[in-house]
């Protein structure tokens, strides 16, 4: 940026006004509302580095004067209208500026994280107060009074806009590095959901969820995806003034396995360190079996990792060492000479080791540098770790749940409770509704797929009631939650070096479709008849397309450990867990007729006469191609009804694909849920036992985990 850009934007950010202190306002003038839209037009003109807009973030003109307007001054409409633009333009999320990449160059990617650093200042210190969201609450509903039918076209365009703002503001992630929050603790993000509680802006959302404020569906959506992003349903559910028997003893166990992990590593470190002294004082040890010169055992004053390099010969004594400082200085001939010697890391030369023989009864040879080989080690030894190198590491999903402060848990318990009775099934449809008909952006079905798994397991954990989330509980779900992650499979493959936002599309649909067993299950148990009757409809369609079943298996076989992250691998294990156990519980409960592919087999064509017309050959050729096409429609697939074996189903399960991930995902059994691992041992039982493959268990890496397994002495692991 030029000296006179900037002396030109620091006059104009001086012009906009000042902040009385002794009465505590800020003081406008006629001039104010062409400097701000003097400042939208130097935004305008950014360019790919963005200064205009870091020198804003730098001046901190957004919490200093424009707020400070703002709220001294929002009656004002032109004002008003005008300072909200500007709002909007400064307080758009990172991403979208760099088109949804994270820049990779270096002066980039330093641009992008200082502008991140920027918007997490704007949350922190002006979007946590009461005050800043008390003029936007005042603003909407004074236009929410009036009717829609009667609204014009700037009061909708003003609605709007405080919408994106206030999903610019939840959009910002949080700085985990800077502020350190612990559980139950109040982080920025918390302190900005209380803010818009206090203000009255959440229940507004919930007005505005009704049926007559359909066109904002979409902005509202966004916006409750990122009020909770943070939160786990289940434990949201929970959330009571007094705590649950469960969650006391959740706690007690976490606290118990902390203090052991503690106490394993303080044994540890005290048995390490416990015979070992004084660097400079190893301990004096009597040798046995050996005299001294007056006929005593000896006595060795050396350490007691020494004492096998004892030498009665003298030996030879160190050299003395001068210090640096007292070395005389040398020409440089013999730096030079040495550094001329010095070959390339990778090929360290080659020598022949000598009174050591090979397998051909020639001199062993030896790749490795001269310094190495010494440490020639025929049995072996440890191998270094393979490392991946950054392009094949896996990108974590960013599914990030953590528990916030009891009172901030307290109100988003209750804003869901009146979500999910109020406007959950109008708001689905509608917005389901949009993206059939691909009238929305692109990454709008994530928020969609987001929705239909939070609310669904909420609604599991309070009170379960079906009739408040059917919409999203049919067959036609099923089918389109399918479709979506088979366009985003398709995706990952397409874009090879742009999959990550794809990976985390997927991640989402795959927790849905996750869901949706979940609540299925969830009825069957149900002790209302009528609840139960629509589980065993839903899982006959569910279980009797041919499609559907091939999809559980597809999924598993598709995963791919470079691209999609372990949470991912999680998500995918417990869903074709809940699969399994609930298609092998139906078929034991009643037989299951299925829809099977068959090939039809081609019908014989008749004989034709050797002599032909030369005159229809013509017509002939057209014969030719329609009898082309009946054989092509006689030779495909037809689907016929059969009965199904869930033991050949199991059976196609036994792929070392299948074994590979599930090994990968018992490696780190500590640091897996307990669902988790029963969910892959039960796969691998299946395998091993019921599909008679104990061939394919026989893995080195395999058995090592079950070793440690059985000599981990924490108590969750034993039986």
């Amino acid at each position: 940026m030029t000296s006179l850009l900037s002396a030109e934007l620091a006059a104009t950010c001086n012009a906009l006004g000042t902040y009385d202190k002794k009465t505590g306002k800020y003081l406008i003038d006629d001039f104010t509302l062409n400097t701000v839209k003097d400042l939208i037009r130097y935004l305008r003109r950014d360019g790919e580095g963005h200064e205009i807009r870091r020198h804003f973030g730098q001046t901190k003109v957004l919490q200093s004067d424009l707020l400070p307007m703002l709220i001294d001054h929002w009656e004002n409409t032109e004002l008003f209208d005008v300072t909200l633009r500007l709002l909007v333009n400064l307080t758009n999320p990172a991403l979208l500026l760099y088109r949804e990449e994270v820049p990779v160059e270096r002066t980039a990617r330093h641009n992008y994280l200082q502008i991140l650093l920027h918007l997490q200042a704007y949350k922190e210190e002006a979007f946590t107060k009461v005050d800043t969201w008390n003029i936007f609450a005042k603003k909407l509903a004074k236009i929410l009074e009036i009717d829609w039918s009667e609204r014009d076209e700037d009061t909708g365009l003003i609605i709007e806009r405080i919408l994106i703002l206030i999903r610019n503001v939840l959009h910002v992630p949080a700085d985990l590095d800077r502020e350190r929050r612990p559980e139950n603790d109040a982080s920025v993000h918390d302190q900005v959901l209380w803010a818009l509680n206090q203000s009255g802006i959440l229940d507004i959302i919930l007005y505005m969820s009704s049926e007559n404020e359909k066109q904002y569906f979409m902005h509202i959506l966004e916006i409750i995806s990122h009020l909770l992003r943070e939160q786990n349903p289940s434990s949201l559910a929970d959330a009571a003034l007094q705590r649950s028997v469960d969650e006391k003893l959740r706690d007690d166990q976490e606290l118990l396995s902390i203090r052991m992990s503690e106490n394993k590593q303080r044994i540890n470190k005290i048995k390490q360190y416990s015979g070992t002294r004084h660097s400079r004082f190893g301990g004096t040890y009597v040798v046995q079996n050996m005299k001294s010169l007056s006929d005593n055992e000896i006595v060795c004053l050396k350490p007691l990792n020494k004492i096998s390099n004892l030498d009665f010969g003298g030996g030879k004594k160190s050299k003395l060492v001068k210090p640096k400082n007292r070395r005389p200085v040398e020409s440089g001939i013999l730096e030079r000479r040495s550094a001329f010697a010095i070959r390339h890391s990778r090929f360290g030369g080659t020598y022949v080791v000598q009174n050591m023989k090979s397998l051909s009864d020639n001199e062993i040879v030896c790749l490795k540098p001269l310094n190495k080989i010494s440490n020639l080690d025929f049995g072996g030894g440890k191998k270094s770790k393979l490392v991946k190198p950054k392009n094949r590491r896996p990108v974590e999903s960013g599914i990030l749940e953590r528990r916030s402060a009891f009172a901030i848990r307290l109100f988003l318990k209750e804003f869901c409770i009146e979500f999910l009775n109020s406007s959950y099934n109008p708001l689905m449809h509608y917005v389901k509704d949009v993206l059939v008909r691909a009238k929305a952006q692109q990454n709008d079905e994530s928020y969609y797929l987001w929705a239909v798994k939070f609310f669904m397991e909420f609604n599991r954990g309070h009170n379960f009631q079906v009739g408040l989330v059917s919409e999203t509980m049919s067959v036609p779900m099923f089918h389109y939650v399918q479709q979506q992650m088979e366009k985003y499979y398709d995706m990952i493959k397409v874009e090879k070096k742009k999959f990550t936002p794809w990976v985390r599309r997927l991640h989402l649909a795959l927790r849905a479709y996750k869901e949706l067993l979940n609540t299925l299950l969830a009825m069957d148990k149900s002790t209302d008849p009528s609840v139960k009757e629509s589980a065993k409809v839903l899982k006959s369609n569910i279980f009797y397309v041919l499609e559907y079943r091939e999809f559980i298996i597809s999924t598993f076989l598709n995963y791919d450990e470079n691209k999609m992250p372990r949470s991912y691998l999680v998500d995918l294990m417990e869903t074709v867990h809940l699969f399994l156990k609930m298609l092998e519980h139906y078929c034991k409960k009643t037989g299951l007729v299925v829809q099977k592919k068959v090939r039809k087999k081609a019908k014989s064509k008749p004989k034709i006469d050797n002599a032909v017309d030369v005159n229809d050959t013509q017509d002939n050729s057209e014969y030719d191609e329609e009898d082309e096409e009946e054989e092509e429609e006689e030779r495909s697939t037809a689907v016929v009804e059969t009965d199904f074996d869930f033991k050949d189903f199991v059976n196609r399960f036994c792929h070392p694909r299948v074994v590979s991930a599930s090994v990968c995902l018992l490696e780190r059994y500590d640091k897996n849920l307990p669902h988790t691992n029963h969910c892959i041992i039960k796969m691998l039982h299946r395998i091993a036992w019921d599909c008679k493959r104990p061939s394919m268990m026989f893995q080195a890496s395999l058995f090592l985990i079950f070793q440690r397994i059985l000599d981990n002495r924490v108590p969750q692991f034993k039986l």
